[in-house]
Formats: structure tokens, sequence, C-alpha cells
């Protein structure tokens, strides 16, 4: 395998990736309150956005595209946010950025794209669920202790929490959670 190409970003680090369905384009946290923009065919930077409540204090840290690839939403942890954005124009959507009373860490879109899955860590551990169309949450799960990883498996029909400190991964039915996938 050889590298193809890289890019530095300066003032903060890579923390989540998140491409759209083509390929085309690369959505990164960056750890300085941005998401960079890639064109991956170029390997080369094509914007920025900032992010959050105060985009100087944010530390976004994961990202997710709809599956139709017309929104993106990143997980702002600082700020304890959720900012959504047209991902072509990569203008901010009505009704973001969305307040959670917790610290947004990961963020899964459900098969269909009607739902977003937000898994929140420190004060409230929870699994959140955002209806895409409305940008609102409808519904939550209580999470576990310690919650480190979140995935939606290919049918849809189940979300997946791993629990470090409870030594478990749990299943929810979106259903169960506030939608249907």
């Amino acid at each position: 395998m050889q590298q193809a190409g890289q890019i530095t970003f300066l003032g903060g680090f890579p923390q989540g990736i998140a491409f759209t369905p083509d390929g085309s384009r690369a959505f990164i946290a960056i750890s300085n309150g941005l998401v960079s923009v890639i064109d991956t065919a170029k390997i080369v930077q094509i914007a920025t956005i900032a992010v959050g409540l105060n985009p100087l204090e944010v530390d976004p840290v994961d990202v997710a595209v709809t599956p139709d690839g017309k929104q993106l939403y990143v997980a702002n942890v600082e700020s304890q946010s959720v900012s959504v954005f047209d991902a072509v124009t990569f203008t901010e959507l009505p009704g973001s950025p969305i307040a959670f009373v917790a610290s947004p860490f990961q963020i899964k879109p459900s098969r269909s794209g009607k739902l977003m899955f937000v898994l929140t860590v420190q004060a409230s551990r929870r699994l959140y669920v955002i209806d895409t169309t409305t940008r609102t949450v409808v519904g939550s799960a209580t999470a576990g202790y310690e919650p480190v990883g979140l995935a939606v498996s290919p049918d849809g029909i189940r979300v997946y929490v791993m629990l470090r400190g409870d030594n478990l991964i749990c299943m929810y039915l979106p259903s169960a959670t506030g939608g249907i996938g």
C-alpha cells in the first residue's frame, strides 16, 4: 500500500469523519471548532465550516451525513449541541444547533435517513433520537455507564451502544426510542 496524499490541519486535530454517499466529499470534525470539507479525488480541503454554539469553545468530535447526502450532522461535545448543515452548500439549517443537556459524543444516521442517533456522555449518558425532517429530538433512552460506541445494524432495525463501564453491548429498537428507522 502506498500513501496517496495528506492534509495538515492547523490549530486542531481530526476526530471524526463521514463521507457523502458517492464518496466525493469527506467531512472531518476538527478539534478547533471546525469541520473540514475534503474533495476526496484531489485530496484537498475545499471549505471549512464553523460549528456549535460558540465556535471558539466547541471541540466537534463526530460527524454524520444522511444517506441521501443532503444533511450534515456534527456532534459538539463541549457546547453540548448538534449542528446541522446543508451538505452541499454548507449553510446551517433551521433548528440548528440542537441543544442537549449532556455532551454529544457519537452520531449515526438510520438506514432510511429519517432519524439521527446521538450518543451522549458525561452527566447524562443517553441515546437520543433526532427527526431529520424537523431537526428536533423525538425520543431518548438510558445508555448506561461509560458509553464508548454507537452503531446501526445494516438492516436499520437495531441500534447498538457499547458500554465500557458495564462491559456490555446494548441493543435498542428505533421504535422504542422514539421513531421508526
